[in-house]
């Protein structure tokens, strides 16, 4: 088997990389840097997604795995959103299709719903994005599904483990401090996916249901609070959780006088889903609870983490 994969410096394709080299599969990148040598990869420069030259990194494999994309960021320009999630996935699952080869497209939980759902999101659910990156995210999906019918979307919760960016990262640090954290009145839970679960979930999909199509959700189970990411990761490393039980009501309002809604949205209110869903039950051993995978997520170091 030999895969194309997108993405393959970055967070989650990093990850997907390596767990694809253990599994013995041929893995043919194309990159905008230099990847450490390995008999089963062959890497290729490329400038960016919106120019490559996808006929002909498509040749020969049996499977594309796009995993790179314009990173979520609420000040980025949204013509450049959609040109690259949306433009150059088209463009790559256009030319997968001329070679026959499934296509695996790591989309987001942003193209089901946006920041907060009142509701736990569902597998079929009629999808409400807020936002260009979930909208591009969402027209990318529908562009596979107009070229390349043989693919998979897959709708990720927000993503940790080892190398993690962003707010996760930032929430890590916060966990590693020690110190006294406000957030013990915070209940809204949100729903995770391990980066490591992601990719032993992506050998699977190629290992064991080579003719599995369709749009999936994928979050691990039992979703947790800020308190309880927290906490759980504070239990792991022997510390106790020092979460003061500010007011929700005050946070809230510290954040709207900071003009920080959506830093509130994030901590405040929920973005949970379900946990029946078709991933899970086909792929029960990989799901481990959240709680489980923070847990072994956090070491002693945090240099190891972020």
């Amino acid at each position: 088997m030999r895969i194309l994969l997108t993405g393959a410096t970055g967070f989650a394709g990093g990850h997907i990389l390596q767990a694809l080299l253990n599994a013995g599969i041929s893995v043919r990148a194309p990159v905008r840097r230099d990847l450490s040598p390995h008999d089963l990869l062959q890497s290729f420069a490329i400038t960016d997604l919106l120019t490559a030259d996808w006929n002909t990194l498509c040749e020969g494999v049996d499977a594309v795995i796009h995993a790179a994309a314009y990173a979520h960021d609420d000040k980025a320009d949204p013509a450049m959103i959609f040109r690259v999630n949306c433009d150059a996935t088209a463009a790559l699952a256009r030319a997968a299709a001329k070679t026959g080869a499934r296509f695996i497209f790591l989309s987001s939980i942003r193209a089901q719903a946006g920041v907060t759902s009142p509701v736990p999101l569902k597998d079929g659910d009629l999808p409400h994005p807020d936002g260009p990156y979930g909208e591009a995210k969402l027209a990318a999906e529908a562009a596979i599904n107009q070229v390349c019918p043989n693919n998979i979307c897959l709708r990720l919760a927000p993503l940790y483990g080892p190398g993690v960016k962003g707010n996760l990262a930032t929430l890590f640090k916060l966990a590693q401090t020690g110190l006294p954290l406000p957030f013990g009145s915070l209940t809204a839970k949100r729903s995770l996916l391990s980066v490591e679960t992601l990719a032993q979930l992506i050998v699977r999909l190629l290992t064991d249901a080579p003719d599995m199509r369709g749009t999936y959700l994928a979050a691990e189970q039992g979703a947790l609070s800020l308190g309880g990411m927290i906490g759980t990761l504070r239990d792991a490393q022997g510390h106790s959780s020092r979460l003061i039980p500010v007011p929700a009501g005050l946070i809230k309002a510290a954040c709207l006088a900071l003009n920080r809604p959506l830093l509130w949205a994030r901590m405040g209110e929920p973005l949970v889903v379900s946990e029946d869903l078709a991933l899970p039950k086909r792929f029960s051993t990989l799901f481990r609870p959240s709680r489980d995978g923070l847990a072994a997520w956090a070491p002693s170091n945090p240099d190891q983490a972020v």
